[in-house]
């Protein structure tokens, strides 16, 4: 026990006697590798959570300092230099950096609540249409502003056993992705194909494409590519909708072709995956 509680090696030789004193050492045994078992998810445990507060502290860091700098100019404006056109495109800027403050402390939240579990996806059959409808709506108006041109393709009923409200938030970080790497006048269509086992539902645009090398990467927290930087977001939409997929057993698949567009895959599992729950 002394051994144990200090960590030192045991020898398994000394449990594979058919004594009654080698039965409590192999015991013994068990309980030091329970122990360094839980040791290492706690180190684990740790590490996701420092880096979780490095990822924080690195993000919040520039809006924070944004708003602060326009909030001074502000206040250091008197009345003989007072310009009203300029003072409201002051706060306009702060506006914009508070919220991304508010998404980004949002998303944290829900990926939090989803890795920790705090949060239990309640799966029930769902039509694809409804949730794809709904899905859109959100990014709507900024594919509008790019007069983006959305085509949907698919016909019949389509119906998977998800969580509605929580795959309503993958899909549509999908979509809203799409819409923000598409140009001006481009296209995005949205098709639905049923196999065996899913319902897949493919986004696909005419943007500028990712490397192949990049593509296990886009999934990563905060995680953007350089030539994206103008590109309005915080990195976190699509690890979100990864945690989403998997935890309904799902899953995402990628294909993109540099400059000339990408296409998501999102399997959702069908009705049969009710079965499987209830049993």
């Amino acid at each position: 026990m002394k051994l144990v509680q200090r960590d030192s090696k045991l020898d398994v030789k000394k449990s594979l006697q058919d004594t009654i004193y080698s039965k409590l050492y192999a015991n013994l045994l068990q309980i030091q590798e329970s122990k360094k078992v839980y040791m290492e998810n706690q180190k684990k445990e740790l590490g996701v959570i420092h880096q979780l507060i490095s990822d924080i502290s690195h993000q919040v860091k520039t809006p924070i300092t944004t708003a602060k700098t326009y909030g001074q100019m502000i206040l250091k404006c008197d009345k003989e230099s007072f310009d009203l056109k300029k003072v409201l495109g002051y706060i306009s800027i702060i506006t914009a950096q508070i919220d991304k403050l508010d998404f980004l402390m949002h998303s944290l939240i829900k990926i939090s609540r989803l890795e920790t579990n705090i949060v239990n996806l309640q799966p029930q059959i769902c039509n694809v249409e409804n949730l794809l409808a709904e899905s859109y709506v959100g990014v709507l108006h900024n594919a509008e502003k790019k007069n983006i041109h959305v085509y949907a393709n698919y016909k019949g009923e389509h119906e998977v056993f998800v969580d509605y409200k929580w795959t309503i938030e993958a899909v549509f970080n999908i979509i809203d992705n799409a819409v923000k790497y598409t140009e001006q006048d481009g296209n995005i269509k949205i098709e639905i194909v049923a196999s065996d086992n899913f319902e897949i539902i493919s986004i696909a645009d005419d943007g500028s494409g990712i490397e192949e090398d990049k593509i296990p990467l886009i999934f990563k927290r905060f995680y953007r590519e350089e030539k994206s930087k103008q590109i309005e977001g915080v990195g976190l939409g699509l690890s979100l909708s990864k945690e989403i997929i998997e935890k309904e057993h799902g899953y995402i698949r990628v294909k993109s072709i540099l400059h000339q567009g990408t296409t998501f895959y999102i399997y959702l599992p069908r009705r049969e995956k009710e079965s499987e729950h209830n049993g």
